[in-house]
């Protein structure tokens, strides 16, 4: 017989026959007509082992099939009110009063199948006891149990000396005794629990006390010992997780992690489920050589916005007080107490108007440095802090944000407190684009040896856009008008300045297609010249003061722009030509692009004559031409791409910059990474390569690795090599690290410390399934650094 029943079509089965006797073969057609998927075993005792293959396939099977299962018209006897179906192989005894039955008795109502060796219900208080090989299973849950009480008017149930799972989540272990209340709310005492099959218990938790609430997704346990192949490795007084997908504040998987310079750091994190639309996640941590911290996080949403904080925390820095050459105890508390702060701030007040704050702070400049996870964040240069409110509609885009950075190399940026900007591009009905751009900055510094002062800049323009199938061409004049006021904090006198120049370029460009087929599959192949003329006067501007203004570095953008400089302290003269060519090919029936190849350069009529600090460029320095820039993408498969960039110099016959990049993601998470990269500065070379992996070795195993080397030197820049495990009830990383221990100075040039050399690691997480999973990982924020397209696939944020 069997306990997982699977119907394929109707079913009607009577629980009498015409002299009013229970008729055991109604039983026995309904077995026939199912397919037993859980067997009972050899002795009559019902298998567990299999039961996780009945949950997935009641998963699977849809439930439209209508069963229908009813008792005679002629039986009069209130048992049959309580069940769809009844037989057995005797009925001692049946009235209206009382009914009991004695040999395989199966008894199915609405939403559950019972069976034991006897079966006794008094019908008037609707009250049932089975015992003997007794077995109940509803749509959520399976017991079998030497005992069962069963109040159908309380809809309870209590059951004795029980093994259960539960098809929700696959739990399944022992209990000395089940109250059941609603079909919903489990109570166990006595137990044993785990959702790792019944033949591989990886973990089980032993509690004296369990209460499952399935409608709220959510076990509580008392007086808890959790065991890893049956090792006890931690007890609990007190133990809250859930169990489904759904949130729930509980112990998440903690965090182990070893490190040269700080010996044992270990995590462990609570995440507090406050409301649908708030959690926060609070995670004490222990630093073997630093003390005693606290990281946290804490998220809001709202219909209108989302909020995010994020902070770190260490009371005292034991071994950065060791590391000062003052005597011990001349540091105080807050030299030597580390934090990191963050928060982020979305709000979208309507469809026009957006609030935006992103703020990061840290205790000192060496905090990422000794806190980092790879060296991307190890040699951060500076922190921005930002609240911008913006506008938007269909011809304005208006921003008004303050800005300032907290700099981590000793070379501070200027603070805009506040800026507006506002810019306009209106299109008439005959054709022309009316454009406005301005701006009003205050710049401050907290160097009293640099100029601060305020900007006004207005760019009102006018352009006439000629779009065809075949091409485009779009002629456009500028005027920029900018007014200064620059004061020297030292003496607090002011200098005002006001500079006018214009502006004019036209972009033009033509497509050239033609259709072919390969591969009895359609393409375009197009061939697209592009031309584009720029002209700016030039005008003396050494006196203005450089804000915000940097030299643009050189790409494909740079060929499409009028101004050689990023911001607008200085407008750089030019009387230039850009030329590029572009060869296309696309899937035609998608439009998706396969192949493409650029070439293009920059060709100066005038050679320019102004450099980033308003000085002349001397004769050496004006050139006629720009380097070649050469660029390819190839994209065979949404699983495939390949790119690369190439800058070459014809005048000096040398490569300034290369750089190869693929990427191969078959499947999500399946991660292959590979660049090359190669850049010449004034005669230093610096080449790397970049290799990146996520990859499975099978259903339960993947290999994780990084190795970033820096060719030109001989030495590794970072490596990292892991292994994740998972199986249906737990899981396991195991990560080591390694990376340059290296922090860049004022002039952004790198600095190494002694011996000191390196940063290294190794991280430990174990993952218990069904214990809790929501919250931060502190091993996905190694994995994710390092590997591009990296996904926890634990940890639910």
């Amino acid at each position: 017989m069997s306990i997982c029943l699977l119907a394929s079509g109707n079913l009607f089965a009577e629980s009498s026959d015409q002299t009013g006797e229970l008729n055991s073969q109604a039983g026995k057609s309904l077995v026939q007509y199912y397919q037993p998927v859980v067997p009972f075993d050899a002795t009559g005792q019902p298998n567990l082992v299999n039961l996780s293959q009945c949950a997935a396939i009641k998963r699977r099977e849809s439930r439209s099939s209508e069963i229908r299962v009813s008792s005679s018209d002629r039986d009069s006897s209130e048992t049959s009110m309580l069940y769809r179906h009844l037989s057995a192989d005797s009925a001692p005894i049946m009235t209206s009063e009382e009914t009991k039955l004695i040999g395989n008795v199966v008894a199915i109502d609405q939403s559950s199948i019972l069976r034991a060796d006897s079966l006794h219900s008094r019908n008037s208080r609707q009250e049932v006891s089975a015992t003997g090989n007794v077995s109940y299973e509803s749509e959520k849950m399976f017991f079998s149990a030497t005992r069962l009480l069963r109040d159908q008017e309380q809809q309870s149930m209590q059951i004795e000396d029980a093994l259960f799972f539960l098809f929700t989540n696959n739990a399944n272990g022992h209990a000395d005794q089940i109250l059941v209340k609603n079909d919903s709310q489990v109570e166990l005492s006595g137990l044993n629990y785990s959702t790792c099959p019944v033949d591989e218990p990886a973990w089980k938790l032993s509690a004296g006390k369990m209460i499952i609430d399935q409608e709220e997704g959510e076990g509580q346990a008392w007086h808890t010992l959790l065991r890893v192949k049956d090792v006890p490795i931690l007890y609990l007084p007190y133990i809250s997780f859930p169990t489904d997908d759904r949130r729930k504040s509980g112990l998440l998987s903690p965090t182990l992690k070893s490190v040269e310079r700080d010996g044992i750091n270990f995590a462990l994190p609570y995440y507090w489920n406050i409301a649908p639309h708030t959690d926060a996640t609070f995670a004490p941590r222990f630093i073997e050589k630093r003390g005693s911290g606290l990281d946290g996080q804490f998220r809001y949403l709202t219909q209108k916005s989302e909020s995010e904080y994020d902070f770190a925390w260490l009371a005292k820095d034991k071994l950065l007080q060791q590391q000062t050459d003052v005597p011990n105890g001349a540091v105080s508390d807050e030299d030597t107490q580390r934090w990191f702060s963050h928060i982020q701030n979305k709000t979208q007040f309507n469809s026009n108007w957006q609030l935006n704050i992103n703020a990061q702070r840290v205790s000192d400049t060496g905090y990422f440095r000794d806190f980092s996870n790879g060296i991307e964040s190890a040699n951060a240069i500076q922190l921005e802090s930002q609240a911008r409110l913006s506008y938007r509609d269909d011809i304005w885009q208006i921003d008004a944000f303050t800005l300032s950075h907290q700099s981590l190399i000793g070379r501070e940026s200027y603070q805009y407190l506040p800026s507006i900007r506002a810019n306009a591009d209106y299109l008439t009905d005959n054709g022309w684009q009316l454009l406005w751009a301005t701006e009003a900055t205050s710049f401050e510094h907290k160097d009293n040896t640099k100029l601060i002062g305020q900007r006004y800049h207005t760019v009102p323009g006018i352009a006439y856009p000629m779009r065809a199938s075949w091409g485009f061409a779009t002629p456009k004049m500028r005027y920029h008008v900018s007014q200064y006021t620059q004061q020297n904090q030292l003496t607090n006198e002011s200098t005002r300045l006001s500079r006018e120049i214009p502006e004019f370029t036209l972009d033009s460009g033509i497509y050239l297609d033609r259709s072919f087929s390969f591969a009895e599959k359609n393409y375009i192949h197009s061939l697209e010249p592009r031309l584009f003329y720029a002209y700016i006067p030039y005008e003396e501007q050494s006196s203005i003061n450089l804000f915000d203004t940097t030299q643009n570095d050189f790409g494909f953008n740079r060929l499409w722009q009028a101004n050689r400089f990023s911001g607008i302290d200085r407008i750089g003269d030019t009387n230039q030509v850009s030329v590029s060519l572009t060869n296309r090919f696309l899937e035609d029936a998608t439009g998706a692009e396969k192949v493409s190849f650029t070439l293009g350069r920059v060709y100066y009529l005038e050679a320019p004559q102004m450099s980033l600090d308003g000085s002349d460029l001397a004769p050496e320095e004006q050139k006629k031409h720009s380097p070649w820039l050469a660029q390819m993408n190839l994209s065979l498969s949404s699983a495939f791409s390949l790119s690369g960039l190439v800058e070459y110099d014809s005048e000096q016959k040398k490569t300034n910059r290369a750089q190869t990049q693929l990427n191969f993601e078959p499947k999500a998470n399946h991660i292959v990474n590979l660049s090359h990269r190669y850049r010449d500065v004034d005669g230093k070379l610096h080449e790397e390569l970049d290799f990146a992996f996520a990859l499975p070795i099978n259903e339960r195993w993947r290999l994780l690795g990084r190795w970033y080397n820096d060719l030109n030197r001989g030495q590794m820049i970072e490596a990292l090599a892991g292994v994740e495990y998972e199986s249906c009830c737990w899981a396991v990383r195991l990560v080591g690290q390694k990376y340059l221990n290296s922090q860049l100075d004022a002039q952004g040039m790198p600095l190494e410390f002694g011996d000191d050399k390196y940063h290294q690691g190794i991280y430990l997480q174990v993952i218990f399934k069904g214990l809790g999973s929501a919250g931060r990982s502190g091993v996905k924020d190694v994995l994710t650094s390092s590997i591009v397209g990296y996904k926890d696939r634990f940890v639910d944020e």
